[in-house]
């Protein structure tokens, strides 16, 4: 306060108060701005640990402990930090307050002295308390880091637990998006982990989920919640080629090109002298020789000033904790012929465009769905990669990238849903007539402009337009034609997106054989383009309260245990004989006739040359 003032003294002379007020107003304007600006910048990490005795039984090797180690020893000295653990009741091991080295060395204590308590676990409790502050507009965004199995237990009937967990999703989690709260969750596995509340934690404030198991998955588990919860430190390089490496850098991968690679072997000098070379081994980290340049990752790297030794760089390169980076994954995805996803790799918060070092890597895309890895293509693109979606089914998927360096990995999984807009179920009435119950659901159509049709021909009949009519639940009931035989049939569907571009899906003619088979419909699936999917999904979109009571009592009986009957995928066709072939000779007289016949034809109407008269 009194640097203030003298400041003030020492603009304004003492007798101009208007000046000195005006001065004050701006400086006190201007600190609360900025004040403002450095508390929304600022990193803020909130470490919240179980302790129960199941969270102990799940956790016999204490990887929470060296969780939390990491987690304290990376945090910048510009954050704010705190840390509970909770178990019946909730305990505030490491008071929330700006880093320290003082504070990070009390922290590390009490974090590596959490022993298990009670069987019960209040996690609403000590979520609550670790966001005292979740209604308050002049903090920053807050990232809150969960270790735990997810499990409520208060001690009481399974269903006031169950009500804890509803209230907890429904109130807590409802604001944390609104609020500016990240959570992230480490799942450890035990009798009684809900994976469910974890997911659902992190997937509702845009947080990560990672199950632990060992300490390979823990340190990638951190490394992935660091990268997006505070600023990585960073390599810097100068023209020399020398580059410095901040306190709590995890992991530096320096790449560095030569002009002659024949010459002498380059090492790596760290900043107490000992070198690393080629042949030196490197704990959790790999050096890699090429023609033109050399590579290395080395963990947990000293601080201070590096340098390579030997033979002239043309150009040094280093990047810390690379992170990966995936825009584009809608969720629910609706595949299309254009859709793809953009991969990107940052350092620092910073892009990574390097062409040289990006051309290094092998980056793989798989969606795994039902345990089955189904490979996409990628490709480079725009300082980054593309991956392209194809044939992809309905329901939960996995979406998962693999960046492979010469010297390093990274997994990034990120869940989605897929759901291909246009279902077409066939059935039978009561009556003995067919009708087509269409089902289209686009998260980005405009409902309310939605039409269908249907183009019904009977070969060699023309093509009939049937529009159709509208039901409950987002169902559309379009009859066909009521006789024996191959029907082709066709559907379009026309509406406006959401934006108020129009909308229109048409598929290509299917064809089915009338009357269906007793018992049996035809289950039919598209895409967003109006492709016929290879493998539809069999549960029924038509509910009995969808439909007239004529029309439900037709349906097929369920069997017990409400499994649904299995639809025909491709409806049975007529049997087709082949046509007799033609005889050779007859062809050959066939086009002699042809030929004798223009003959004549022109012969009888060639044109005639005009005659000019003569005149007397």
């Amino acid at each position: 306060m009194w640097s203030f003032v003298s400041l003030i003294r020492s603009r304004f002379p003492y007798r101009c108060g208007a000046g000195r007020i005006l001065c004050a107003l701006v400086l006190l304007l201007t600190g609360a701005t900025s004040w403002a600006s450095d508390t929304s910048q600022r990193v803020d990490l909130r470490m919240v640990v179980e302790t129960s005795a199941a969270m102990g039984a799940a956790d016999p090797e204490n990887l929470r402990g060296q969780a939390l180690e990491l987690l304290i020893r990376g945090l910048p000295d510009a954050a704010h930090a705190g840390l509970w653990s909770y178990s019946r009741h909730t305990t505030q091991v490491a008071r929330y307050e700006p880093v320290s080295a003082l504070w990070r060395q009390v922290a590390s204590i009490h974090a590596g002295s959490l022993r298990p308590g009670s069987s019960q676990a209040d996690l609403p409790g000590a979520l609550r308390a670790a966001t005292w502050d979740l209604d308050r507009a002049e903090r920053g965004r807050v990232h809150l880091v969960l270790l735990g199995t997810g499990a409520i237990r208060l001690g009481g009937t399974d269903e006031e637990s169950l009500l804890a967990r509803r209230d907890l999703l429904a109130g807590w989690g409802a604001d944390l998006v609104r609020q500016r709260i990240t959570v992230h969750t480490i799942g450890f596995q035990a009798d009684t982990t809900d994976v469910d509340l974890l997911k659902q934690l992190a997937e509702l404030s845009g947080g990560l989920y990672r199950p632990v198991s060992d300490a390979a998955s823990l340190r990638a588990a951190v490394l992935d919640i660091q990268n997006l919860a505070m600023t990585a430190p960073q390599a810097r390089v100068d023209q020399a080629g020398r580059f410095q490496v901040a306190p709590g850098a995890a992991r530096i991968t320096a790449l560095w090109f030569l002009k002659d690679a024949s010459g002498e072997a380059p090492q790596l000098e760290q900043p107490g002298g000992k070198r690393l070379g080629r042949l030196t081994p490197l704990p959790g980290g790999r050096w890699l020789r090429a023609q033109q340049f050399e590579v290395a990752t080395i963990e947990d790297p000293q601080p201070g000033w590096w340098r390579v030794v030997g033979p002239a760089p043309d150009r040094v390169q280093v990047y810390g904790e690379i992170g990966v980076r995936v825009d584009g994954l809608d969720s629910p995805l609706v595949p299309s012929e254009d859709s793809s996803v953009h991969i990107t790799l940052y350092d620092n918060g910073s892009q990574i465009r390097d062409r040289a070092f990006l051309g290094l890597l092998d980056v793989r895309a798989w969606a795994i769905v039902d345990g089955e890895r189904m490979p996409l293509p990628v490709d480079p693109a725009d300082g980054g990669f593309e991956a392209f979606f194809v044939n992809l089914r309905d329901g939960a998927h996995q979406f998962e990238v693999d960046v492979i360096a010469p010297t390093f990995s990274r997994v990034i999984s990120k869940p989605f849903v897929v759901s291909n807009p246009l279902r077409v179920e066939i059935r039978e009435n009561a009556e003995g007539g067919v009708a087509a119950w269409l089902h289209f659901s686009h998260p980005q159509v405009d409902y309310a402009t939605v039409r269908t049709a249907a183009l019904v021909r009977k070969p060699p009949q023309i093509a009939t337009l049937v529009p159709g009519v509208k039901m409950p639940a987002g169902i559309w009931q379009i009859p066909l034609e009521d006789r024996d035989g191959v029907v082709e049939v066709a559907f379009s569907i026309a509406g406006n997106y959401l934006d108020g571009k129009g909308m229109h899906v048409k598929t290509k003619p299917h064809a089915l054989q009338l009357p269906l088979a007793p018992g049996r419909d035809v289950t039919l699936r598209y895409d967003a383009q109006g492709k016929l999917l290879s493998v539809p999904e069999m549960a029924s979109v038509v509910a009995e309260a969808a439909m007239p009571v004529s029309d439900a009592a037709a349906l097929p009986s369920q069997p017990p245990g409400g499994a649904e009957v299995s639809a025909e995928v491709q409806p049975a066709l007529p049997e087709v004989r082949p046509a007799p072939l033609i005889p050779l000779w007859f062809v050959g007289v066939i086009s002699l006739l042809n030929l004798a016949l223009g003959g004549v034809v022109w012969w009888l109407f060639k044109p005639v040359p005009l005659v000019r008269a003569e005149v007397a």
